[in-house]
């Protein structure tokens, strides 16, 4: 698979920098809110009546799937086109900041958490190969210094911006916090962000989607939870079974199937 680079590179260079701007923008946000939500763990443990530990998952969740959806998404990206595929996720991760910030329950702020997640899951691989289609040489090492930058910084920001604002509004002010930044990407973005696609017109891989995301799922998850159960306990060692078990059906798919996501025959 081939990326169709033409019309990222022939557009001019302040478009591309400024679209550069806006994915940085994306990535940013999204390492804030890795590390925001510990600062009002307790607040939102009072409030909403439940435990610290009941809790871990509003920090887990969005983890599991920023981590689950990755590769299905750079897929449908390659096929439908990384604009739509980034607009969309920016559009899940915004919304479920909203309902994240309005949650009268933990299972639905877990919920809105791994929805958050999900949009960024969507928006972080069709970033990168949106980048990769904009930039080449030592342009491109540039361009991708400075998006892992915006990480950095995100992570950095995260924990202060949420003892400020904790300072002055309840906790839902750290979820509401992503919505004005969400809506100057996406209205950005859709002025900014090029169309790119892999050229070909395959077919996308269902089957391989279908194995993928609860294989890496299965493992994300049994990471996760491994520390607190053990990591002998019987749930975890499930979950690895599972992930081994639906990979190696996702690698012998893969390698028969005339349509992959992944063309695993480079790696031979």
């Amino acid at each position: 698979m081939s990326d169709s680079r033409t019309a990222g590179l022939n557009l001019p260079a302040s478009r591309r920098w400024a679209t550069l701007v806006v994915l940085s923008l994306t990535l940013f946000i999204s390492a804030v809110d890795l590390l925001i939500v510990n600062a009002a763990l307790e607040e939102i443990a009072v409030d909403l009546k439940t435990s610290l530990a009941d809790l871990a998952w509003v920090v887990s969740g969005f983890t599991l799937a920023i981590g689950s959806w990755p590769l299905a998404a750079g897929a449908l990206g390659e096929r439908i086109g990384r604009k739509p595929l980034i607009l969309t996720g920016l559009a899940i991760f915004g919304l479920s900041s909203l309902f994240a910030a309005m949650a009268e329950t933990t299972t639905t702020l877990i919920a809105a958490r791994y929805a958050m997640g999900l949009g960024i899951g969507i928006v972080m691989p069709n970033a990168v190969g949106t980048i990769r289609g904009m930039f080449s040489g030592s342009e491109l090492h540039k361009a991708l210094a400075i998006w892992a930058a915006a990480a950095g910084l995100g992570v950095v920001t995260g924990p202060l911006a949420g003892g400020l604002l904790l300072r002055h509004f309840d906790w839902g002010s750290i979820f509401l916090v992503n919505v004005p930044f969400v809506a100057i990407a996406l209205i950005a973005g859709a002025v900014l962000i090029p169309e790119t696609r892999t050229p070909g017109g395959r077919r996308l891989d269902v089957v391989g989607i279908v194995l993928a995301v609860p294989a890496i799922t299965s493992l994300v998850w049994g990471i996760i939870e491994a520390p607190e159960r053990g990591w002998t306990n019987t749930t975890i060692v499930v979950a690895f079974a599972a992930f081994a078990l639906l990979s190696a059906a996702w690698v012998a798919w893969e390698l028969r199937t005339g349509e992959p996501m992944v063309e695993l025959a480079w790696f031979r």
